[in-house]
């Protein structure tokens, strides 16, 4: 089953780097492909974390790229990615008064099927 595009947020936290470069983060999703230096940022496949950072080239893997769970935000390179992440429990906790990050990204942005 390797067909489709991965399965993201309508509205991607996306860096500041990786903003310039949208477009080409959008093709990659759509074409379920990774991108030099692009870490995808989605929710934790462990069941036990909130989010994971992953390098965009573990998706060169059959197993992950078939099981990847939703992406909701992307970064070029890993400090990026970090700030994505600490930007989105900002957001979350002055929202909701909580670290639910999950369920703040689900409520607050509807997921696509399709880049």
């Amino acid at each position: 089953m390797d067909t489709g595009p991965f399965r993201r947020l309508k509205n991607l936290y996306l860096g500041e780097q990786a903003r310039v470069l949208e477009g080409d983060i959008l093709h990659a999703i759509r074409e379920r492909r990774g991108m030099a230096h692009l870490y995808y940022i989605t929710f934790a496949s462990n069941g036990i974390d909130q989010l994971d950072i992953l390098p965009s080239y573990f998706v060169r893997e059959k197993r992950i790229r078939n099981t990847l769970p939703l992406i909701v935000g992307a970064a070029l390179g890993k400090a990026e990615a970090y700030d994505v992440v600490a930007r989105i429990a900002e957001d979350a906790y002055r929202h909701t008064g909580s670290c639910d990050l999950q369920r703040w990204l689900i409520h607050n942005s509807e997921s696509e099927a399709q880049a």
